[in-house]
């Protein structure tokens, strides 16, 4: 069952700080066969690892007036894009997930949020994300997907990981549904 308020989101907010991550389980088609190919039997539907989609936290409070605006970047079907994360959330059907990032991440931030703009504009990568659903895949930043681009800004090379298994990474606390 989907939560349609954001009143969970509204009252954590500002604890949302760069490089933190967004798991998302949405209801569609697509979404359902990611999670079928990639999603191991016997892990519940209500889990924060049962997802097929992850996004990267933006806070841009250098810029007058965006201080308070949580802004999240994610490789979409239209390439990797900036959107604001309330937007996404009202629009959003299925389930979410934010993964603080632990406190020893706390020096990458800035560092993060800047390779995640450098990276936006680049195309979707359709043809890996196929790949990946059978195998593993290279990050390639001629092309993004999801999990490979929150990896890639992360500052990681070598193997994608899927959204599974970058929530298995022992890089977060421990997950808060906020959808």
């Amino acid at each position: 069952e989907t939560i349609m308020s954001l009143d969970i989101y509204n009252t954590i907010r500002n604890d949302m700080k760069t490089g933190d991550m967004l798991a998302w389980r949405s209801d569609s088609l697509v979404g359902k066969a990611i999670r079928w190919k990639t999603i191991p039997s016997g892990i519940s539907s209500d889990s924060p690892l049962s997802v097929n989609h992850v996004s990267g936290i933006l806070r841009l409070k250098e810029y007058e007036g965006l201080q308070r605006r949580v802004f999240i970047s994610e490789a979409l079907e239209n390439g990797t894009v900036l959107n604001l994360l309330s937007k996404r959330l009202e629009e959003f059907k299925g389930c979410v997930w934010w993964y603080p990032l632990k406190r020893s991440w706390d020096a990458e931030r800035q560092a993060i949020g800047e390779r995640a703009l450098q990276y936006i504009g680049i195309k979707y990568d359709y043809k890996s994300i196929f790949e990946q659903l059978f195998g593993s895949v290279s990050v390639d930043v001629k092309k993004l997907f999801c999990s490979e681009y929150y990896y890639k800004s992360l500052g990681f090379n070598g193997m994608a990981p899927n959204p599974y298994q970058l929530c298995l990474k022992d890089y977060f606390k421990e997950p808060v549904r906020i959808l």
